[in-house]
């Protein structure tokens, strides 16, 4: 895995918390 997918996998993973903490936003 290159870096760069790391760091893209993790973004989404952070994404995808913050909707879930914060569900009025989707």
């Amino acid at each position: 895995m290159n870096f760069w997918q790391l760091e893209n996998c993790v973004n989404l993973k952070r994404f995808v918390r913050m909707i879930r903490v914060h569900p009025l936003i989707s």
